[in-house]
């Protein structure tokens, strides 16, 4: 192709280029001519034809040049400018085709280095452009696309049941389908997306489909629908026995046992309570890798919620010889909407940790919230637990929270575990848009901090329950006060000073030697002194009594409290002579403290001491009933008949028991005929039918949901047809090993009364029964 420079040349400039030698040579002819002439014979005729060569050449020069003038200076300059312009964009216009050549090798590279299926297809449904992925699983010389959402339009479900589905119809969004489709490699799974793409020069636009394999992601989500499937079964086949195995345990020690058989009944229930613990971690850990877990959140007060916990396992700590106690800062309101259920099972999980990893000290839980609580605004809950153990190196801290994983995970560990907890604890506060965070030095104790979002509940202006959470005025009441320690454990004092720095208290902490010899210049306004230690008691508040050794300027305290273990309330009535006026059992709770420090009046020690040793059922500490979950758990009593409406009519309450497992069977008959209620049992859900139709109608039906012949869902639309037609009705109890949210929801939506997991302790059977029929 010729430059473009060239295509605008004057064509003069050629004939002039000529002529440069052209002249010279016709000189030269004409010269040699004239020669010739003066010559004779043939020289003349030569020298005639050469003059008329030479001037045949010039009257042809002559003709081309005046036929073609030259180009004047001014235009040739200004056609020399628009060529250089010219080429200038000749070569950029090269430059950008070059450019664009390597973007298209480019991003040909890049379609066809991804793993999903790209297509480029005309408005009839034909390949325009295909990446490397389409011919691994289709053939290369394929002309139509295998993407056809047209084969599912029109539902959700495709025309081929569960081989085509559609979805994500929202406004705004490409429909993603899925499909099995054949391809050169047997059948395969795919998920796509079409786009239409318009075009400015066709009335019609082409299409964009993006088709992903997703045949993996099948194969491993059948998987876990496997895993949980088997999990739930085997769940359901181990909770089966292990309700037996806890149960009658429980049975065997309510009954008279020599020392030895007990410790033996005792290492049964504890083991078996340890698989229990076991087995729901599993499960729970299950349900939250398929996404299963659910949380259900209450207005909840989360002061007493922690309070219970620390109650709870207080008999384990209480045990090793560790001191456990709770504060709960002034900030904390009272309700709170959290999922009550696994904010509990969080702090079990770590107070029990605590208490089984230190030997010796002090366990401190701690309640607080950030930023200070504004009604209609979110607030941050911590809960705070901070021990006395070894701590936990820094490389460790870190893969302390996957599962299976541990501090010490040698042979020689002194303490077994799955290492399951702290990671499902982690999972659940992330599900609650939360986390938990661990601050730790070797030797120097761990702090484990559960922080929340929680939304609060501003209900300052309703009537409270006796138990609310704190009492009102109890601050201003206790502003300026003080209060003195004797003797107290490391944790006591921890969350005596935080109160006390609440309540604007003044504090002060001593052992008995150091109040003897620096306690003489101190007139508090109460006084709190721990241990069962009648004498000991006497001598302290003999140094306020003048007719005793005390000063006349010096009054007694206003609140003289002293503070007990659950097992050392035998020495409550010697302290009658003590001048002691009210008693608390640790773990001490807020509502207790206050009503401690503000309930007993400076006059009226007599009577609230007659109270109080008369009647322990008013005193503000009750005792810890409550059996330990974390694997030393405490006997469990049998409940006894409890007098109700059935008793003063003198009828017994009778339950329909349907259970297919004969020793599940028996527990929970000899549980409920030693509560004082009359117990029918079937085995099957025909029997059951059978029985339910009797003349003389059941109070209550307990129904397992597992049996050969019929499952305790269709023995439950049995038995609410027959109520229809007999046009009575009677609450129904789920009573089954099956621990899976969505079987609980099922039963509740389907109009159960309750829903009872096995295995159960004895007096919470009882207590839900009796929560449903008054």
């Amino acid at each position: 192709m010729p430059h473009p420079r060239t295509l605008f040349d004057p064509p003069a400039r050629g004939i002039a280029k000529a002529s440069y030698v052209l002249i010279p040579l016709g000189f030269l002819g004409f010269t040699v001519s004239a020669f010739a002439l003066t010559l004779g014979g043939v020289w003349v005729w030569a020298g005639a034809f050469g003059w008329f060569l030479c001037g045949l050449l010039g009257a042809v020069l002559a003709l081309r040049t005046g036929g073609r003038p030259g180009m004047l200076p001014e235009k040739e300059e200004t056609l020399r400018a628009q060529l250089e312009q010219l080429d200038m964009a000749c070569e950029g216009l090269l430059d950008q085709n070059w450019e664009l050549r390597e973007a298209e090798q480019k991003y040909k590279a890049l379609l066809n280095r991804q793993g999903d299926i790209i297509l480029h297809l005309d408005e009839k449904g034909g390949i325009l452009f295909a990446n490397d992925p389409f011919s691994q699983y289709f053939e290369g010389e394929s002309k139509r696309s295998p993407f056809k959402p047209e084969a599912s339009t029109g539902t959700e479900e495709g025309s081929d049941g569960a081989n085509d589905h559609c979805t994500d119809h929202s406004l705004g969004h490409d429909p993603l389908w899925e499909r099995q489709i054949e391809t050169r490699i047997g059948p395969r799974w795919f998920r796509w997306t079409e786009t239409l793409v318009r075009s400015i020069h066709k009335e019609t636009g082409t299409r964009l489909v993006i088709a992903r394999d997703i045949t993996a992601f099948r194969e491993v989500e059948a998987a876990s629908e496997a895993k949980s499937r088997f999990l739930a079964t085997i769940s359901h086949e181990m909770r089966t026995p292990l309700n037996g195995i806890i149960g009658m345990a429980n049975l065997l020690e309510s009954t008279p046992l020599s020392s030895e058989q007990s410790s033996y009944s005792q290492a049964l229930r504890q083991s078996g309570t340890a698989l229990l613990a076991l087995v729901n971690d599993v499960l729970d850990l299950s349900r939250i890798e398929a996404g299963k877990m659910t949380l259900t959140y209450e207005w909840t007060s989360p002061a007493r919620l922690m309070e219970d916990v620390v109650e709870l396992l207080a008999p384990d700590a209480q045990e090793k010889g560790l001191s456990v106690a709770s504060w709960i800062g002034a900030n904390v309101p009272h309700k709170l909407l959290i999922d009550p259920v696994r904010v509990r099972q969080i702090l079990v999980n770590l107070l029990g940790n605590a208490i089984k990893f230190t030997p010796d000290g002090a366990v401190n839980l701690s309640l607080s919230c950030e930023p200070e609580p504004q009604e209609g605004e979110m607030v941050t809950l911590l809960m705070s637990v901070r021990d006395t153990g070894p701590g936990i190196d820094e490389e460790l801290q870190t893969r302390l929270f996957e599962e299976f994983e541990q501090a010490d995970t040698t042979r020689a560990r002194q303490h077994e575990g799955s290492g399951l907890g702290l990671a499902i604890s982690r999972r659940l506060a992330r599900m609650m848009e939360g986390d938990i965070e661990l601050s730790s030095l070797p030797g120097k104790g761990s702090t484990f901090t559960l922080h929340i979002e929680a939304a609060w509940l501003n209900d300052e202006g309703e009537e409270t329950s006796s138990d609310a959470l704190p009492i009102k005025d109890a601050t201003s009441a206790l502003n300026g006060q003080s209060l003195v320690g004797i003797d107290l454990t490391k944790a006591d004092e921890r969350a005596l000073f935080s109160y006390c720095q609440d309540w604007g208290m003044t504090f002060h902490s001593f052992t008995h030697a150091q109040w003897k010899r620096e306690g003489g210049a101190l007139s508090p306004d109460h006084l709190l002194i721990n241990g069962a230690e009648p004498d000991k008691a006497s001598d302290i508040i003999a140094d306020f009594d003048p007719m005793r050794g005390g000063r006349l300027t010096r009054p007694l305290p206003r609140s003289r409290i002293i503070l007990l273990e659950p097992s050392e309330r035998k020495v409550i009535p010697q302290m009658r002579n003590s001048g002691i006026l009210a008693y608390l059992v640790k773990p001490i709770r807020q509502l207790s403290l206050q009503q401690s420090l503000l309930g007993h009046p400076h006059g009226q020690d007599s009577k609230v001491l007659d109270d109080l040793m008369t009647d322990p059922s008013s005193v503000p500490q009750g005792p810890v009933s409550s059996p330990s979950t974390s694997g030393e758990s405490a006997a469990v009593s049998i409940p006894a008949p409890k007098d109700g409406a059935d008793a003063v009519r003198g009828e017994r309450l009778r339950i329909l028991l349907v259970e297919d497992n004969e020793i599940n069977a028996l527990l929970a008959r000899t549980v409920l005929e030693k509560a004082g209620m009359d117990v029918h049992l079937v085995s099957s859900g025909q029997a059951a039918l059978d029985a339910y139709k009797q003349k003389q109608p059941f109070k209550l039906a307990l129904l397992d949901l597992h049996m050969p012949d019929m499952d305790g869902l269709r023995l439950f639309d049995a038995m609410q047809a027959q109520d229809a037609a007999n046009g009575r009705s009677i609450p129904k109890i789920a009573f089954t090993a099956d621990a899976l949210q969505e079987t609980r929801e099922t039963c509740l939506s389907r109009g159960f009364s309750a829903y009872i997991v096995k295995p159960v302790q004895p007096e919470d059977l009882v207590e839900i029964i009796r929560s449903v029929l008054d």
